[in-house]
C-alpha cells in the first residue's frame, strides 16, 4: 500500500536532508546564514521586549517544577473572562529561542481581544523529543484548566517551524479524557510553516541533539497521530500558514499534513503567502493577516 506521506526522504543522503530543513541556505536577502538567523531572532526579540513594556502582561509563570516550565500571559487581567486564548510555541529546531522572544504577536493579537500565552520548554541536547512533548503537553493542561476556571470560550494553539510541530501534537490528545474539559475548549489551532513527520531529521544536525531514532521520530510525528487528530477535530478550526519561498521540504510537510487531514474530513484553511520565505512568514503573518485573528474571534 503507498504512503500517503512523502518518503522520498529515504533515498536522499545527510546532507541533502539538512539542506532541505535549513531555511536560512536558501536565501539572500541577508547573507551570510548565520546572520539571516541572527536578524530573525533580533526582530522577535525586539517586538518581545515592546510587547512587555506596553502591554499588561503575567511573567515567568510555573506550569510545572523545571526551570524553564514557564509562561507568560498576555491581557489575562484585562481582557473580559471569555476572551478567546491564543498559546503560541515558538521556533528554533527544539533547541534554540525561547519564550523570552516569543511575544512579538501579543499587540496584534491582544488589541483584537485575544489574550495570549508564550510556553517556555526545555530545548536540546538538555532534553529529547519525547520529554519536549511531554512538556507542552503539561503546559497545555494548565492552560486549559486555567482557561476553564475563568470561563474563557475557546484555547487556540499555534506555533512557528517547531512549535507548529508541537501544536499539532497537543490537536492528537483527548483533553476531555485527561482533565475533564469540554471537548470543545481547545477550538482549533494555527501551524506556521509546522514539521509534521519528524524522520527526514533522524541522522542530521537537528535531530542528533534530539537523541531522535527512527521509531521516536515516527511516534513524535503528528502524521503518525494525524487519524486521532481528525477524529478529535471535526468541530475544531484549523489554519496552516505556508511561504511561497519556503524550502520544499518545509512546504511539503504543511500540504501533505493538511491533505491527510481533508480526506478524513477535516476542513483546513490554508494562507499561502506569495514571496515570503521561513523566517518572514513568523515575523509577519501574525499581524498582517487579518484571518488569523478572525478565526480565533469566530463564535461559529
Amino acid at each position: 500500500m503507498t504512503s500517503e506521506w512523502d518518503e522520498t526522504f529515504m533515498q536522499q543522503t545527510r546532507k541533502e536532508r539538512e539542506l532541505q530543513y535549513s531555511p536560512s541556505k536558501w536565501f539572500t536577502r541577508i547573507s551570510p546564514p548565520a546572520a539571516f538567523v541572527e536578524h530573525h531572532i533580533s526582530l522577535l526579540t525586539k517586538g518581545s521586549e515592546q510587547a512587555k513594556q506596553s502591554l499588561e502582561c503575567a511573567l515567568n509563570i510555573s506550569y510545572g517544577d523545571k526551570p524553564l516550565e514557564k509562561l507568560d500571559i498576555f491581557g489575562g487581567q484585562t481582557l473580559p473572562a471569555g476572551a478567546p486564548i491564543l498559546c503560541y510555541l515558538h521556533g528554533g529546531d527544539w533547541a534554540m529561542m525561547g519564550r523570552e522572544v516569543s511575544s512579538f504577536m501579543a499587540p496584534p493579537l491582544m488589541s483584537a481581544g485575544i489574550i495570549v500565552i508564550v510556553i517556555g520548554y526545555h530545548k536540546a541536547p538538555e532534553v529529547d523529543m519525547p520529554e519536549i512533548v511531554c512538556e507542552v503537553k503539561k503546559a497545555m493542561s494548565y492552560i486549559l484548566k486555567w482557561a476553564n476556571n475563568r470561563g474563557s470560550r475557546s484555547v487556540y494553539v499555534g506555533g512557528h517551524c517547531a512549535g507548529g510541530h508541537l501544536a499539532a501534537m497537543m490537536l492528537s490528545v483527548d483533553w476531555t479524557k485527561e482533565l475533564g474539559v469540554s471537548k470543545d475548549l481547545l477550538k482549533g489551532a494555527v501551524l506556521v510553516a509546522g514539521v509534521f513527520d519528524l524522520r527526514p531529521l533522524v541522522d542530521t544536525y537537528i535531530g542528533d541533539p534530539l537523541k531522535l531514532t527512527r521509531d521516536v521520530a515516527w511516534e513524535c510525528s503528528p502524521c503518525r497521530h494525524v487519524d486521532a487528530i481528525a477524529s478529535l477535530s471535526r468541530h475544531r478550526k484549523l489554519m496552516a500558514v505556508m511561504g511561497e519561498n519556503d524550502t520544499p521540504a518545509f512546504r511539503q510537510q504543511s500540504i501533505q499534513f493538511v491533505e491527510a487531514l481533508k480526506k478524513r474530513g477535516v476542513p483546513v484553511q490554508v494562507k499561502d503567502f506569495e514571496e515570503y520565505d521561513h523566517f518572514q512568514i513568523n515575523e509577519n503573518s501574525w499581524s498582517e493577516y487579518k484571518g488569523i485573528a478572525n478565526m480565533i474571534l469566530s463564535k461559529d
